[in-house]
């Protein structure tokens, strides 16, 4: 569930997938906007809070043990570790607003 769930959520990312599923669920006048950002975190702390309450994954998050959530911090710390420049990871990130009306 958590892997096809989450696949799911990206994929609305890619391409013009969520204005079609905006139009499918009867929006219309569709209008989208990308844009990049750089998520800028000065601690692990930081960025575990941005990474795990902070964003489309923190619903899934708050139902792991604390097991499970120690060893997502863990390894996503690992994961970022590229991004630190000395004073704060700086992420870059890309984003997608979708409106419509119904």
């Amino acid at each position: 569930m958590w892997n096809r769930t989450c696949v799911r959520f990206f994929q609305l990312g890619t391409g013009q997938t969520i204005q079609h599923a905006f139009k499918a669920a009867g929006f219309h006048d569709v209008s989208s906007d990308r844009f990049n950002v750089y998520l800028r975190y000065e601690s692990d702390k930081e960025a575990i809070v941005g990474a795990f309450l902070g964003s489309a994954v923190a619903l899934a998050y708050r139902k792991f043990d604390e097991q499970t959530k120690e060893e997502a911090h863990a390894e996503y710390i690992e994961s970022i570790q590229p991004y630190w420049n000395a004073s704060a990871y700086e992420i870059s990130s890309k984003f997608v607003i979708v409106a419509g009306r119904k």
